[in-house]
């Protein structure tokens, strides 16, 4: 992410940033819609865009670097589409023997600083999460609703469809580390808090499997059909894809085979989508 201390010191050739609609996208974590006005080539300038979209959410909320992409454009604008995530997101493994937190109500911990975390819940573990003052759904929405055109109905018009299933190759956001990743879709699962559908994914990477809401996913690609050509075995087929009455530990162990035996293919497809994304 850019950090709030690194600024250009020329604003006046910045793109006007109209925020066209936005959604929670899970802690601290929001997909939005923008339109840009470029000036002065500032339509080819990634990192000058970046820092307008920092401008336009006061610095509290940072763009996530890799997550957007261009939907729409013409001559002077451009429609945009990614993820921005909270400023300054701390967070650190729990573990019930540590002093230095003490729990106050519920999940909530505070720290020797007199500073409120909250515990969450991950595929990986327990994490605390120091929550900051834009951290919250409800502080958050209203932080939208300040930046935010009037009457926004981009996502409402149907643009960011969910039609994700098992075994789809995207691109998200990790709401572990707010970085942009790529793995498979293993399975969808019904989030106890929202009720809604979210999507059990694997990254490439070493982090594990992590469960995200669908507004998360950036971006789908085509893994080319030899690398994953146990698939076409109707006996891995219904794991591969997380259909029928599979364990969803037997889906992960597949994805973690595929991956072991062609790592140089993925990291090779990794550094394509990261440097394909508009932003």
């Amino acid at each position: 992410m850019i950090s709030n201390n690194v600024k250009l010191t020329n604003t006046t050739n910045m793109p006007h940033v109209e925020v066209l609609d936005s959604t929670l996208a899970g802690s601290g974590l929001v997909r939005v819609a923008c339109q840009l006005t470029h000036k002065n080539d500032s339509a080819t300038d990634k990192p000058r865009i970046l820092e307008a979209l920092s401008r336009k959410f006061g610095f509290k909320m940072l763009p996530v670097p890799n997550s957007w992409a261009v939907v729409a454009s013409d001559v002077f604008t451009s429609t945009i589409t990614g993820i921005m995530a909270t400023n300054n997101r701390e967070t650190v493994p729990y573990t019930p023997t540590n002093t230095d937190f003490r729990c106050v109500s519920g999940n909530m911990f505070i720290d020797d600083e007199k500073e409120i975390w909250r515990l969450q819940e991950t595929a990986a573990g327990k994490i605390l999460i120091k929550t900051t003052s834009y951290d919250d759904d409800e502080t958050l929405t209203k932080l939208l609703k300040s930046v935010s055109s009037a009457n926004s109905q981009y996502f409402a018009r149907g643009v960011n469809s969910m039609g994700y299933k098992g075994g789809d190759f995207v691109a998200f956001v990790s709401p572990r580390t707010a970085t942009t990743q790529v793995g498979f879709v293993v399975a969808s699962a019904v989030n106890e808090t929202t009720q809604g559908e979210d999507l059990v994914v694997l990254a490439t990477t070493e982090a594990g499997s992590e469960l995200i809401d669908p507004n998360l996913v950036v971006g789908v690609y085509n893994v080319e059909p030899e690398v994953i050509s146990v698939m076409h075995d109707s006996s891995m087929q219904a794991v591969a894809t997380g259909k029928k009455n599979v364990v969803i530990d037997d889906v992960l162990n597949f994805y973690k085979t595929v991956y072991s035996r062609n790592a140089d293919y993925f990291a090779k497809f990794s550094a394509l989508v990261t440097s394909h994304a508009f932003a």
